[in-house]
């Protein structure tokens, strides 16, 4: 009967085309890992079930002598609490009412004058002038600096930056500075609170 077996089996396995093996391969492979995922997790409840002393629903037994905790009231921690929710609602009042001050003094401000207005919409312009100048200016600069590149080695292109742009050195020199000490001075202060 065991060679009846094998040959009933070699012949319902010839059947199955071999494109179709990487799939049923796939679906196996899929299937032990559901599996394993499976197992893994029921061991995980069930330890955390004994762990927590949890019981199944099944296995619950009735107990008359059982009374909940609501029962029974704490007047003193009843007290506290209440007290606590008073303070709350008077802070709340006070950070309600000094809300409400602010959006009254906005309300309450005059309308911008004409004046205001010409000035805001100047300083707009200059900004926008400013960002405009910039822009163009850093393209002009960067061709400019292109072909000044080409002539010098690194050293000289370093000290011709250096000396074409004096101002802008200086501004970016003094903003590494700052952030150096800045940052020195937070990791000395984060040591002292340790």
């Amino acid at each position: 009967m065991n060679d009846e077996t094998e040959s009933m089996l070699a012949e319902q396995l010839s059947r199955i085309p071999p494109e179709a093996w990487p799939l049923i391969e796939t679906a196996l492979r899929l299937t032990a890992v559901v599996t394993v995922v499976w197992l893994a997790l029921t061991l995980f409840i069930q330890l955390r079930r004994n762990a927590s002393n949890l019981t199944p629903v099944n296995a619950a037994r009735k107990n008359k002598a059982d009374q909940p905790d609501f029962l029974t009231v704490d007047e003193s921690a009843r007290k506290d609490a209440l007290e606590r929710a008073d303070q709350f609602e008077s802070q709340l009042a006070k950070q309600e009412e000094a809300e409400a001050r602010a959006a009254r003094e906005l309300l309450s401000r005059k309308p911008a004058s004409m004046a205001q207005r010409a000035f805001r919409a100047l300083s707009f312009l200059m900004s926008l002038f400013s960002l405009l100048t910039m822009i163009f200016g850093s393209i002009w600069q960067i061709g400019r600096m292109g072909s000044l590149m080409k002539e010098y080695s690194t050293v000289e292109r370093l000290v011709a930056v250096i000396q074409n742009n004096p101002i802008s050195f200086t501004v970016a020199l003094l903003v590494c500075v700052y952030a150096i000490w800045s940052f020195v001075q937070s990791q000395s202060d984060k040591k002292a609170l340790a």
